[in-house]
């Protein structure tokens, strides 16, 4: 029960930061940078496939579960965040560099700042369900 617990906790962390980071901070850049290879209307508003998103989502979040945090069961939140920090970089890593090692014209500026951005919102769903998905 517990792990059901956190991973709904992370999930739901997840997709708050992650819409807001691709919603209204980012929007404009991975537009810019990533501009034909993006999913749009024809209004040029983003259209993802939600289904494959969400089941990243989970899986990045059972990952954090699964693998970072059982490393700081009784640490603090932020040694919590910052191993599913530390695991959302490979993750995104994964991603990124592979795309920027064989896609022609994928920015390397995009991969750097995505690898960031995949420290800080796991970092961010890590804490939450560290401080939040323990046992009482």
């Amino acid at each position: 029960m517990e792990l059901a617990k956190q991973w709904g906790i992370g999930l739901v962390t997840f997709i708050v930061v992650d819409a807001v980071w691709l919603g209204f901070i980012a929007n404009a850049f991975y537009k810019r940078e990533l501009g034909p290879l993006l999913r749009q209307h024809a209004n040029g508003d983003l259209d993802p496939r939600w289904l494959p998103a969400l089941l990243l989502y989970a899986l990045i979040v059972l990952g954090l579960a699964l693998f970072a945090l059982p490393r700081v069961r009784y640490g603090s939140v932020i040694e919590a965040a910052g191993w599913c920090a530390a695991f959302g970089v490979i993750c995104y890593s994964v991603y990124d560099l592979t795309n920027y090692s064989t896609m022609q014209g994928f920015p390397l500026k995009v991969a750097a700042i995505d690898m960031i951005w995949g420290g800080v919102v796991c970092g961010a769903a890590g804490a939450a369900m560290h401080a939040f998905g323990r046992p009482s």
